[in-house]
């Protein structure tokens, strides 16, 4: 990139804005990650599908540490060094820093993936899977660091280590057309992934209304029922994620030639939303495990308690009965009330919502400004200012109710 437009990019509130929130994103990803790891510890699962989920964890906090590195070591650049030609990071220092994060892109959805083939076979040896080590789990997270490992090193084997670059990226002119079609093969597994999920749904329901089963087979089959429950939001939000960046940043190619560098450069670095997605699957991970074992413990509750007649079944059935009455019209409790609000979970979500608001406001923003510098027919333009506006509007006023 010629210096004078370097200087246009490093300068660029937009450009500037992205790095930054990326950078947030990264830090309190590894934060949230961190502690949502020290609640594993609380996860009753087989040996194997805990070593996934903890694996999960640890490559979160990886690419979370290597992220925010890397966009505050840019960040510092940009704005200590004068030489717009001098900004860039040396080639071999971007690509230790950028390669690992792009390994851990991949292996986040190989690993949902691997989870998915140890819940099977889970089903499958459910008899005396009990009795299995942890020689599976160990297996399954090997392969599929090394071979999101070989895949990475395959998409940027072409890279030309002499050009440097304004902003540290896997994705150069020479690798943009294999990095995309990573991009969309990461999807194919996400949605392989759901079709598994969805699969193992089934034998499993169907499995459960056998009559004639012993008690491993009955512990398997009620594990999967709640290790499923865990992985299908984080799968669905996942294959979300990824299909917005991997859309989003072909569309960004298709169109690059109608696009200034300025905007393209400012636009391809925003739709990279893995720092926020790391932010966010924790929160669902680790609140679907406390609602799983709250689930758990109502039930072993509800087995061992015993009621001395048939007039107390009567009173407690009604009692339950009005309360699910008002617990609708939204009567709750004062002591419930108070529980909820001093919940660490409930707080780390209500608070991540009002960070991701303000994160929000500030890109769209930045990407307004930009806007101006688009070669549209009018109508289109009006359209997507006015977008960029309800973001603004949606993520200020969301924001605000949050604080």
């Amino acid at each position: 990139m010629p210096c004078p437009e370097t200087e246009r990019l490093i300068t660029s509130v937009g450009f500037l804005a992205a790095v930054a929130s990326q950078a947030v994103a990264g830090f309190i990803s590894a934060v949230i990650c961190i502690f949502a790891s020290r609640q594993c510890k609380d996860l009753y699962f087989h040996v194997n599908c805990k070593i996934l989920i903890v694996a999960l964890l640890v490559l979160y906090i990886v690419h979370s540490v290597f992220i925010a590195s890397l966009q505050t070591v840019q960040l510092i650049r940009y704005y200590a060094i004068s030489d717009p030609c001098q900004v860039g990071l040396p080639p071999v220092l971007c690509f230790c820093l950028r390669l690992p994060a792009t390994v851990c892109m991949i292996a986040f959805a190989t690993l949902q993936f691997a989870i998915t083939i140890e819940r099977a076979v889970a089903l499958w040896k459910r008899r005396e899977y009990e009795r299995y080590g942890p020689q599976l789990g160990c297996a399954l997270t090997f392969i599929c660091v090394t071979s999101s490992a070989a895949v990475t090193g395959w998409a940027v084997s072409n890279v030309d280590l002499s050009e440097g670059q304004a902003f540290c990226s896997a994705a150069t002119p020479r690798t943009a057309n294999r990095i995309l079609f990573l991009c969309f093969s990461i999807c194919g597994i996400d949605l392989l992934t759901l079709a598994g999920i969805m699969a193992l749904f089934i034998s499993n329901e169907t499995a459960v209304k056998r009559k004639h089963f012993e008690l491993n087979s009955s512990y398997q089959l009620r594990e999967n029922v709640y290790v499923i429950r865990i992985i299908l939001p984080l799968s669905l939000f996942q294959t979300v994620c990824y299909a917005l960046f991997s859309i989003s940043n072909a569309l960004i190619t298709i169109f690059r030639d109608q696009l200034t560098v300025l905007l393209y450069r400012t636009l391809f670095t925003a739709t990279y939303i893995i720092p926020f997605y790391t932010m966010i699957a924790p929160i669902i991970l680790w609140f679907i495990i406390k609602w799983s074992q709250q689930i758990k413990a109502a039930k072993l509750k509800q087995i061992t308690q015993k009621t001395e007649n048939e007039r107390d079944i009567y009173f407690q059935s009604y009692s339950r009965m009005w309360n699910n009455v008002l617990s609708n019209k939204g009567l709750m409790n004062c002591d419930d009330d108070e529980e909820l609000v001093k919940s660490t979970g409930f707080l780390i979500v209500v608070g991540s919502q009002a960070i991701a608001g303000l994160l929000s406001a500030v890109i769209s923003a930045a990407v307004l400004i930009q806007c101006r510098n688009l070669h549209f027919h009018i109508n289109c333009k009006v359209l997507t200012l006015a977008m960029l506006m309800l973001y603004i509007v949606h993520s200020i006023f969301f924001t605000t109710l949050q604080v």
